[in-house]
């Protein structure tokens, strides 16, 4: 615990409960997707397919300028409750 009040423990355990809970659910939702597929019809599979390629073929050079802007805000904010928290 990197402070001694209440609220700095509350809130690193909700970071923990939270962050826990959303890697679970989106791993349950990858696996259940995963295992439809394999029941589905034809046109199903061939549109999952589609969708898969669709994310692989991504490129990210497209949107290297906005995954840098987003980056340097998370930096920002990051800077921002630093500070706050030495106050």
């Amino acid at each position: 615990m990197t402070g001694a009040d209440l609220f700095d423990f509350y809130r690193e355990l909700l970071a923990i409960v939270v962050g826990t809970y959303g890697a679970v659910r989106l791993v349950r939702f990858l696996w259940r997707w995963q295992l439809s597929g394999r029941a589905a019809s034809r046109g199903e599979l061939l549109a999952r397919r589609y969708v898969v390629v669709q994310i692989l073929r991504l490129r990210v050079s497209r949107f290297l300028l906005d995954l840098i802007e987003i980056v340097v805000l998370l930096g920002l904010l990051g800077w921002l409750i630093c500070l706050h928290g030495r106050w």
